[in-house]
């Protein structure tokens, strides 16, 4: 069995282990370098003090992915910065588009005016991903850089806040639109 939803504070030993299962591409892709146990074990210390909200997909009552929305402060304005992994085994599923979709959904029931993802040039999966919502990468540095302006919280948004793994994502440009699936 699939289940998607927001993780506890209490739940960090298993994003600890999803991390630790990845492998050295997709940890390298995860965190644009090579990553140790001891650089995992401080980064998982610092997802229980920061403003964040992580989505995870547990398969078979294992988590396998996750999703995470960052508040970022910048020139004195909050946005969204969205990052996943997904276990290789687990890739290739439609997990990280339903990741992404909720993250979004979140960041836009929080009022949020646009998100952020980063990614190395050679990440073809993250790429794809973020442009499936519609982001337009942009390269910096060798790194990619795409931004995706939110549309503001509607009563149906509010309303299909936890299902929208099971909606109907339809991209425009800059936007996304959530229809909801019968």
């Amino acid at each position: 069995m699939v289940v998607f939803r927001k993780l506890l504070a209490a739940e960090l030993a298993e994003v600890r282990g999803h991390l630790l299962r990845l492998d050295l591409k997709d940890r390298y892709a995860r965190f644009a370098g090579i990553t140790s146990e001891e650089v995992i074990d401080r980064y998982c210390r610092r997802l229980a003090a920061a403003e964040v909200i992580v989505y995870g997909c547990f398969v078979g009552g294992v988590l396998r992915a996750i999703g995470e929305l960052w508040w970022v402060r910048r020139n004195g304005t909050v946005q969204g910065e969205l990052a996943f992994s997904v276990e290789q085994p687990y890739q290739e599923r439609g997990i990280g588009t339903a990741l992404m979709a909720r993250a979004l959904q979140s960041a836009r029931n929080r009022r949020l005016l646009a998100v952020e993802l980063v990614c190395q040039s050679d990440n073809r999966r993250m790429l794809r991903l973020a442009r499936h919502f519609g982001c337009a990468p942009q390269l910096q540095s060798g790194e990619v850089l795409m931004t995706l302006s939110l549309p503001p919280p509607t009563p149906l948004s509010f309303s299909v806040a936890d299902t929208v793994p099971a909606a109907l994502l339809f991209r425009l440009p800059n936007r996304f639109v959530i229809v909801m699936s019968a």
